[in-house]
Order: structure tokens, then sequence, then C-alpha cells
């Protein structure tokens, strides 16, 4: 079988990447539209012009923190403990960003709920990728 260079591996990455964290984000979103109860019908929530520009954008913000983690740098000959490691941490990194940025100011009425949706995300985006 073929080996794949460097360059198409990090390109590879990067692309599984950004679906996995797209996919993630999109399930945070109906979980947290579900739990907020935002909207009677969960597609005018999802389909919205200001979240569709959150979900396209968000996981290339994502990316940024997986480049700047080093997880990028060398696509082979990597120790799997490693890879989990710098997997959970650019997790619990990115999460917290998003939170700060952008869900800070929902209208939850309880801190528990803030928790809970901060918890969904840090899970989601560590078991998606």
């Amino acid at each position: 079988m073929k080996r794949l260079s460097p360059v198409k591996q990090k390109w590879r990455y990067v692309a599984c990447d950004y679906v996995t964290s797209l996919i993630a984000f999109f399930l945070f979103n109906i979980w947290r539209c579900k739990l907020l109860s935002l909207e009677n019908d969960i597609r005018e929530f999802v389909l919205s012009g200001k979240l569709i520009a959150e979900e396209l954008t968000v996981p290339l913000g994502m990316l940024g923190i997986y480049w700047l983690s080093g997880y990028y740098n060398l696509p082979f000959g990597k120790s799997r403990l490693q890879e989990l490691a710098t997997t959970f941490f650019s997790s619990l990194v990115n999460s917290g960003l998003i939170y700060f940025v952008l869900l800070i100011n929902d209208q939850t009425g309880e801190r528990l709920i803030k928790y809970e949706l901060l918890g969904v995300l840090v899970i989601l985006h560590f078991a998606v990728p």
C-alpha cells in the first residue's frame, strides 16, 4: 500500500477535524435548543442565519487551537497517549473559549444549566473527534 506524504496527511487531519468539530458543535446546538427551550421548532433554531455562521466559523477557531497545540506538526509516529492528552486539553480550551465567547450571555435562569451546557460541550468535542 502506498504511504501518504506528511503534507497530505496533515490536510487529511485538518479536513477530518473540521468535519468532526462541525458535527460536535451542531449536536451541541441541538442539545442547547432542547435544554433551554429556545424555539418551538428546532429547525428554525438550527437554520437561523446567526447559528449557521457560528457553526461554520467556530470549527475554524477550533482548528487554530489544535494547530497551536502542535497536533498537526508530526502526522506520523504519534504516541496514542500523547494524542489522547492533546485532544483532551484542546477540547477543554476550545470548550472554554466557546463558552466564554458565545454562551455566557444565554438567558438560562440557573447557573446549573450553564454548567451542564459546558459539560456537554466538553464531552461532545472530546468524544466526537
